[in-house]
This record gives structure tokens, sequence and C-alpha cells, in this order.
């Protein structure tokens, strides 16, 4: 389903919420150890403080996501250089999510900052992003706050309804029509790609338009985990944190466009003499002009606008990660280096020890720094989901829930159990 159909359908009062159990902090800690690498290029600090137990509420997975980390991005593009955004969760009644940043919101549009059409020092900005963004908690039963000023900052409070383990209920209020329409019986049927037991897939769109983005998200099959970057700029700061094996770019966007990316995409992961990733041109102009352009300019593909779901399919299958055991992505390690340093699988193996070890010992920054330097090694080839997995160890600031910490240790010894080396 669209999601301008869907935002559109907000506005009405039509939407129809179905509700699922989300888990706000680790939500806001994926948005922490996604964009701390933006954050870091205006030396800015992030920082999330709400532990790292789970914080069950009531809401929908990708709109939360989306809404948080668009929080977040913006908090980050608000604060001045050298402070800190600091996330937080806070438990009451419902779950507060509180986004705070040091910049301060001009006094003239405190009063009007949600209101549609309202924008301040975003060049090009259309003012939609608040608005959407409160719009969609809205119509989950939540909603957003804004509070701001010279001494205190700005803090953006995004609320949801606990889940208490019973059956959720549809949003009241505007949208708590839908409550009264039978919710169906059955899911529906899964796409082809969703269908194929398929290795995973690390997506990076490219896109400064919320209802693109928000669109490509609700498509996603299981395999495939996705960020999005909001121009051309932020995503060589994402190609940096980690490599995408796909990219979906829009072309024409504020900062840097889609080939100007493009290019220096391709001379960074040809330096470090790293796999290309395929890049796909996502535009909605198709003139000769334009086709002539893209292909010049080296674009593996591309997908036109308004994406379709049956064309965002038939891309994922042509990546061809087809399933069987074999053909699956494998951690593997560099043979030369290993012949080189004959301890060294047995050293990251003791890494995932330590991280062990000296959590349970709540020894929680000496976790942290083991799980940094694993996520560092060299010469591991398909590693990015240790990857990341490191990384939300590592943006966990808090005291590390027990259940939480042991998923990773389980999943990171399973990955480094027996490499193959090539």
């Amino acid at each position: 389903m669209s999601m301008s159909l869907d935002l559109y359908r907000m506005e009405e009062g039509t939407f129809r919420f179905v509700p699922e159990t989300v888990d706000l902090g680790e939500i806001g800690r994926r948005a922490v150890a996604d964009i701390s690498l933006h954050a870091r290029t205006k030396n800015v600090a992030l920082v999330f403080a709400g532990g790292c137990g789970p914080h069950p509420a009531v809401g929908n997975e990708v709109f939360v996501t989306s809404v948080v980390e668009n929080l977040v991005r913006n908090a980050v593009e608000a604060a001045p250089e050298h402070s800190t955004v600091r996330l937080n969760v806070r438990e009451g009644l419902a779950i507060g999510l509180e986004i705070h940043n040091e910049g301060c919101v001009p006094e003239a549009i405190r009063d009007s900052f949600f209101e549609k059409y309202v924008t301040h020092g975003k060049r090009d900005g259309l003012g939609l992003g608040t608005y959407s963004a409160r719009l969609i908690t809205r119509a989950q039963g939540g909603d957003l706050r804004m509070s701001s000023s010279n001494d205190n900052g700005t803090t953006l409070t995004l609320e949801l309804r606990r889940d208490t383990g019973g059956p959720a209920h549809p949003a009241a209020g505007k949208v708590s029509s839908a409550a009264t329409m039978p919710l169906p019986q059955n899911p529906p049927p899964a796409s082809p790609v969703a269908r194929a037991a398929l290795a995973p897939i690390d997506l990076l769109v490219v896109e400064d338009d919320e209802h693109n983005w928000l669109l490509l998200s609700t498509w996603l099959p299981a395999h495939v985990t996705a960020r999005r970057a909001i121009n051309g700029r932020d995503a060589i700061d994402a190609l940096i944190q980690r490599r995408p094996d796909l990219v979906i770019m829009d072309l024409e966007m504020p900062v840097m466009n889609g080939f100007d990316a493009l290019r220096q995409i391709r001379d960074m992961q040809s330096l470090a003499d790293e796999e290309a990733s395929v890049v796909v041109a996502f535009t909605g102009h198709d003139d000769a002009r334009t086709a002539d352009r893209i292909e010049a300019a080296g674009f593996d593909a591309t997908l036109s606008k308004p994406a379709d779901r049956a064309g965002f399919d038939a891309l994922l299958a042509s990546l061809n990660r087809a399933a069987s055991p074999a053909q699956a992505r494998t951690v593997w390690i560099e043979k030369k280096f290993a012949q080189a340093f004959p301890d060294f699988v047995a050293s990251r193996r003791a890494l995932v020890d330590d991280i062990e070890r000296t959590a349970a010992a709540n020894d929680f920054a000496s976790a942290r720094r083991a799980a940094h330097t694993l996520a560092g090694s060299p010469a591991i080839h398909d590693f990015d989901a240790g990857v990341a997995l490191c990384r939300e160890i590592v943006a966990c600031t808090g005291e590390m829930d027990r259940a939480w910490l042991a998923g990773k240790v389980d999943a990171l010894r399973e990955m480094l159990a027996d490499p193959p080396l090539r």
C-alpha cells in the first residue's frame, strides 16, 4: 500500500491502524547506531541513555522507526557543533522517547512547530517533516510534543501507549473508526522475494523525500535491512560506516546530488579494494537525456518513480542472493592474513568472550570496548551482520540487559565458530 495514501488517510481520519508490539528503546538504540557517524562529522556526540532493557509499546515498527530516525537526524542537524544529542526513555502510563539537543527552536515558530508547511533554516525545506511525524504518531494512538528555550535547548518527546502484554487495540479518537473494522484472519500472501530463502541484503536508500522512503520501507522482506540517507553527502557517511550491498539513489537532492555521490562511492570503494555496491538510479524522469546521463555515470540499473512493488521485488531478486545454505553469505577470513597471524581467529573469539565476561561483572565500558574492537577487525569478510551487532552493544550506554546481550553474543559466536579461509 502506498505510504502517501496512508498519510492521506491519516489526515482524513480513515487510516486503519493494525497495532503491534514495538520496542521503543531498541528503535532508539538502532537510530543512534545508524546516525552516530553522521553526528561525529559535525562533532556532535549522539548518546542513548535509556539502558538496554526492553521498552514495549503499541505501534507500527516501520512508522515508529521512520519517525525516530528522522527526529534524531533533525536533532543532529539542529544541534550546535561540539554539543550532545541525548535520547532517553521515560516510562509511566505511556512509554516516552525523549530526544534532546542543545539548539533552540526560534521563538517565532515554536507555537506552530508541528503545523504544515512551517520550516526554518533548511534549504528547500517544505515544512512537512514534523507535521508528518506527529500525524503518524497520533495515528498510532500516541503523541509528539516539543519544548524549547534558550537555556534548556530543545526536547522532542514521542509517546506511545505501553504494551501491557494483552491484546492491542487501534488508537482512539480521530482514527478510531477503524477499530470497528474486522481484522484480517490470515496475513496477505508474501511476495515471491519474501517467500524465497534469501541471504541478507544491506540496502541504503538515498532519498530526501520522506514519503518515497516510507513507501519502499513498507515493502522490505525479512532478509533486507534498510537504512536511509537524506542526500549524497549523508550517503557517503553511511558508506563509511558500513558497506551496503545495494544503493537506491535519488538523483536530485540538496547538498550533494546522486551523480556526484555515485562518483565518490565508486572512487572510495576502488581505493579500499572493496567489492562495488550495486547502485540503482531512482528517478521520475524517463526522457532519453536522463537515461543517457544515468548510463554514462555508471549506474547499474534504474528504478522508476513512483516505485511499484513488482519493480522493487524484481530489483531485489536480480541480486541473485538465493537461498540455499551453500549460496548464503558466510563469514570468511583472508587466508594470507590468517597464515601471517595464526592466533587471529582465536583472538576474535576471545573478544566475544570478553564482551560476555565483562558485562557479567557489570563492567559495561569494557564490554563496549571489546565490541568496538571486534567490529573494526581487519580481514574478516561478509561480517556486516556481526558489525551491526557490535555497534548495537557499543551504542548501549547504560546497564545491559542480560537476555538482550546473550542473544548478540550467541550470534557472534556462531558467525566466528568455523570461518573458512579464502
